[in-house]
């Protein structure tokens, strides 16, 4: 196991990185490390970790935190890295474990053999960068500040510096001057009080033929030394000075007796096994360095250097703020250790005419004013390395013409650019940064929410400007919610969590409807585009021209994902145009592409466009949007009863949030036409769906308006009947389905009458009023015979069935042959499930359990392959009592509870009541009456608040084991001590009811 501490901590186990939560575990484990080997009593860890703040019990809180450790660094079973001793700790690893050790091991072995010649020295080179390359930030990050870091952070950047004089001797040594230049004046000005790299870089420009620059520096150097600490340059600076005015030729570089710099051999030092990632400092290296860790990019990096590994240009694409910057950095940092890396930052050339004087300078190529791509590309045709160019959206053209004559010139050299467009030159791979993994709509674990990448992200950040900050099970769902909310955009969760010194992670979520006023406080060391989300996402607005803006602003009306004809229908342009724009907002990364042909704007993106549209034409817009989805639901509406059941189904899922956004808009604004017809197309998709109680509040909502067409509200009312039906309100379903019937008279409209007396009769069945349902039917069915209504009548056939088997008709092996010919004939999957439920019905009642496994199984399929919900719990249930009478009494149960679970999540009374009933039976069939009892008691009561009579089927099969209900099984607990009906549905389904449900 290997640990890093030459910048943020970083553990790994054959090169395999262990994350280690940040805070106080960092913290405990970076001081185990700098006393490796010693015993750390605990109350030292307490006094570090808490001082004066001691928490109740610092000795178990601080076990908490070593058995978090201790699990993290479980990787070798056969020994433990933390170790107990008498009075406290110890991290048992040797010294060769810890990248600082190895580092100031290396620096010493080529600082103090001499006399070397160039093979040797060149050797030493290698050793050294391969020591500067495990730095990859500050030493000691994690723990800058602390007191007991303050020390050993001091010595090891000390070291550091003389590393690299040791290593700018070497270019010396070498003849490697001009290549040293540029590195020497970022370290001359990152340490201007260090006379050797002033002296160094003297060396380098007087040797590359810069006298006059060298003469500079001196003159730099000394001004500072006077200004800041009154003081005259040293002697060796002085007399250096003085030879390059002499222009003395012992300056110039000689192979066989060099005079500037030590000489040295090299002794071999192990750091290529050290598996500590990393690769700063190389030759030619001009990487920013990192001051944070780059959080939930390990996947994303492999990516990007295995593209580099495919092709010579790979561009990185993606929104403002998605981390393409930061991604192409650290991917660089870790590229071989042979290569040269040059980054050039492009965002600040204002003018396209600036780029080929920018990437020279980076380079280190001299150009003249006429000079052009073609000219830089001979000069470094013999360079092999990584040119990293950030930021060349606004000036793609210009990258391009250079790019593509470097590419051919220059064998060796490969781009790794980064742009919200790509560069669209020969042999370029555009990879989009995907943003940082989301944790899952559904309940995460506190322990599991730090494995995504944009909550470990906010938990950096926060820590950062609140150091005490941690996860909790009170703040964690909102963090994720914050983290969702912001598409996982690493700019946007940054500038979140900077809040969090003065908001709560939920006070955050409320405010991001106002994100753009609640996330601006970037750091201010970055440029100004990256301060703010408005300003990110602006830098985006200015690169589009006037009708890309216009189109943009449009889109943000939809909510969710949308197709080519509705972005062409909302525009309000034509769909070739529709394609053209759409084409040019995905290239620059302002428009995502999903499945299906889809599209999306990102969440952010989508509330900048709304901005941007409420100064346009917004209620227009709103307006055609609303009319397009409408026209779309009513031609699903048709679509979903035949052949192609399955595509609109899918479509109107896909759209099911534009579809909100449109209903809202017509109610909004008054338009109860509008509303009623958008509201009853989606009334049957939404039964299908399982969607009770959305619709239930949908379909009342627009009942409201007053004076609507008697045929609309007929549609409306026996829509909502059977959702109230489905919810167990059956009072309730009775009086709409009775209104609708009686709408539909009002305005002759006869198929709306006819499917208001199909609810009333489903209505009437359900609460076991047999004879008036098979009455209700017969009208309904005559009605639809009149009107050539086929998908009406084909309903009403098989639903006809299913009340001739409760009332032992002596005609229902016909009707049910006639079922379901007639449900196979509209090929409506939802229909021929319900169809095959009632084979299945039949062959279980004739002694023939095995068939009606079978039909039960195909009844399922059928209702599975288009998410019919209702299709799915009555088949489900079946199934589970067909498999009791086939004697698998563990596979019903299990039917059974999957029915429970489902008709829980959709609220669906009736069906908990049937999946209680058969996990009760199952239950007495195994002779645990007392558990089958108690579901039988709290079954009936609920039965009979709802008006929901149990099927004759399972009437029968209690009364054959010997139960009428629950209440004939002696039960002499008090009402305080009886659980309610939704009590033991929640245990049933959190399993703390194992007896009845395992």
């Amino acid at each position: 196991m290997d640990f890093g501490v030459l910048g943020p901590l970083e553990v790994r186990w054959r090169g395999t990185p262990i994350e280690i939560r940040r805070g106080l575990p960092r913290t405990i484990l970076t001081y185990l490390i700098l006393h490796r080997g010693e015993t750390v009593t605990s109350g030292s860890l307490a006094e570090i970790l808490w001082a004066d703040e001691q928490p109740l019990n610092p000795a178990n809180a601080l076990q908490t935190q070593i058995s978090y450790l201790r699990k993290r660094l479980a990787v070798d079973p056969s020994r433990h890295s933390i170790v107990t001793r008498a009075g406290g700790y110890a991290l048992e690893v040797g010294n060769d474990a810890i990248d600082a050790h190895r580092f100031e091991q290396a620096v010493n072995a080529v600082s103090q053999v001499h006399r070397a010649g160039p093979s040797a020295a060149q050797a030493g080179l290698a050793t050294l960068d391969e020591a500067l390359a495990l730095w990859r930030g500050p030493a000691l990050a994690d723990v800058a500040g602390e007191d007991f870091a303050v020390g050993e952070t001091t010595r090891l950047e000390e070291m550091r510096l003389v590393g690299l004089e040791v290593r700018g001797d070497l270019f010396l040594l070498l003849g490697r001057h001009r290549e040293l230049a540029a590195d020497l004046a970022v370290l001359v000005s990152e340490n201007p009080f260090r006379e050797r790299f002033h002296h160094q870089l003297m060396v380098a420009l007087y040797r590359s033929g810069r006298q006059a620059e060298a003469l500079r520096v001196f003159a730099n150097a000394r001004r500072t030394l006077v200004d800041e600490l009154g003081i005259e340059p040293g002697a060796e600076l002085r007399d250096l000075e003085r030879r390059i005015l002499d222009q003395d030729p012992t300056l110039d570089h000689s192979v066989e007796a060099p005079r500037v710099g030590e000489q040295h051999a090299v002794l071999e030092v192990p750091l290529v096994d050290a598996g500590i990632s990393g690769r700063a400092a190389r030759r030619g290296a001009t990487l920013p360095a990192a001051v944070s860790p780059l959080v939930g990019r390990a996947v994303e990096m492999e990516r990007v250097g295995g593209l580099l590994k495919r092709s010579r240009m790979v561009t990185l694409t993606g929104p403002a703020g998605a981390g393409k910057t930061r991604l192409a950095i650290e991917t660089a940092r870790c590229q071989s250790a042979d290569d040269n890396i040059w980054f050039v930052d492009l965002g600040d050339v204002t003018e396209p005419d600036q780029v080929l004087a920018t990437v020279a300078t980076a380079l280190n190529v001299p150009i003249a004013p006429n000079d052009d791509a073609a000219m830089l590309a001979r000069s470094v045709s013999e360079l092999r390395g990584l040119l990293v160019l950030d930021t060349c959206e606004h000036v793609v053209g210009a990258v391009a013409g250079l790019v593509g004559p470097l590419l051919r010139e220059a064998a060796d050299m490969r781009v790794l650019a980064t742009s919200r467009r790509a560069l669209n030159v020969t042999g370029e791979i555009a990879w989009p940064v995907p943003p940082l993994a989301l944790a899952p709509a559904r309940t995460v674990s506190v322990e599991e929410l730090p494995q995504y990448g944009s909550v470990e992200l906010f938990l950096e950040r926060a820590s950062g400007v609140r150091p005490d900050f941690e996860l909790t099970e009170g703040n964690a769902a909102d963090i994720a919610a914050v983290c969702m909310a912001l598409d996982g955009l690493p700019l946007a969760i940054e500038l979140a969590a900077a809040r969090v010194d003065v908001l709560s992670p939920g006070a955050i979520r409320d405010r991001l409807l106002h994100r753009f006023d609640l996330l601006v406080d970037g750091a201010r060391d970055v440029p100004p585009r990256q301060q703010t989300l408005r300003g990110a996402i602006e830098w985006s607005i200015d690169m589009l021209d006037d009708e890309q803006r216009l189109f943009f602003a449009h889109l943000g009306v939809f909510s969710g994902s949308f197709d080519l004809g509705a972005a062409s229908c909302v525009a309000d342009v034509d769909e070739t145009v529709a394609l053209d724009l759409l084409t040019s907002l995905v290239r620059q990364s302002m428009v995502t592409v999903v499945e299906h042909d889809r599209y999306r704007l990102l969440d952010t993106l989508a509330a900048y466009a709304l901005e941007m549209l409420g100064q346009l034409d917004a209620d227009a817009t709103r307006t055609r949007h609303a009319d397009c989805y409408l026209r779309l639901a009513e031609r699903a509406e048709e679509g979903v009863q035949g052949s192609e059941q399955r595509v609109w189904l899918r479509r109107l899922r896909d759209d099911l949030a534009n579809h909100r956004v449109a209903l809202e808009w017509a109610v909004s604004t008054g338009d109860g036409l509008a509303a009623a017809r958008h509201a009853g197309a989606l009334g049957w998709p939404w039964v299908l769906d399982g969607m009770l109680a959305d619709a239930d509040r949908e379909l009342e909502r627009v009942l409201a308006f007053p004076d609507l067409p008697p045929s609309q509200r007929s549609k409306l009312l026996w829509s909502l009947a059977l959702l109230a039906s489905s919810l167990g309100q059956m009072s309730r379903a009775e009086a709409l389905a009775q209104e609708s019937v009686a709408c539909g008279r009002q305005a002759g409209d006869a198929v709306q009458t006819a499917c208001g007396l199909n609810a009333l009769a489903v209505v009437q069945w359900a609460v076991g009023d047999l004879d008036a349902s098979e009455a209700t039917r017969d009208e309904a069915i005559t009605m639809f015979e009149r009107t050539d209504a086929r998908w009406g009548l084909a309903v009403c056939r098989v639903l006809q069935t299913r009340t001739a088997i409760d009332r032992n008709s002596p005609q229902v092996a016909e009707l049910a042959e006639q079922g379901l010919e007639a449900a196979r004939a509209t090929t409506d999957r939802h229909l021929i499930s319900i169809a095959l439920e009632q084979v299945a019905r039949l062959r279980l009642r004739s002694g023939f359990p095995g068939e009606a496994v079978n039909s039960a199984t195909e009844a399922l399929a059928e209702a599975e392959s288009i998410g019919y919900v209702e299709g799915i719990l009555g088949a489900l249930h079946l199934l589970g009592v067909s498999l009791l009478a086939n004697g698998d009494l563990e596979s019903a149960r299990q039917q059974h509870m999957r029915a429970l679970a489902l008709a829980s999540q959709i609220g669906h009374t009736g069906a908990v009541c049937e999946a209680l009933d058969g996990i009760a039976i199952v239950s007495l069939h195994e002779d645990r009456r007392d558990a089958a009892g108690e579901l039988l008691r709290l079954v009936d009561a609920e039965r009979a608040l709802r008006r929901l009579p149990r099927r004759a089927e399972e009437t029968l099969t209690l009364r054959s084991l010997g139960v009428n209900g629950g209440d004939v099984i002696a039960d002499d607990r008090t009402d305080g001590q009886c659980r309610s009906f939704h009590d033991l549905v929640g245990d049933l389904l959190a399993g703390r009811q194992s007896s009845v449900a395992t």
